[in-house]
């Protein structure tokens, strides 16, 4: 249920490749689009994000 998922945390980790200004896909929505690889999952770490893009302090990094 919604209430018991984790919130206000890491919970996996992307590379960015590319940004895109049209896709195909039906994920895409807006002017941008990243387009994203290998995905890892990670265990749940609490850390409170930002807007745009920010640094993770490397001890939370796997």
């Amino acid at each position: 249920m919604m209430e018991d998922l984790q919130r206000g945390g890491i919970v996996g980790s992307v590379e960015l490749i590319d940004s895109v200004d049209h896709s195909d896909s039906p994920w895409y929505t807006g002017a941008k689009g990243f387009v994203l690889r290998d995905p890892k999952p990670l265990p749940f770490t609490p850390f409170k994000g930002q807007l745009q893009f920010f640094e993770v302090p490397a001890e939370l990094l796997p």
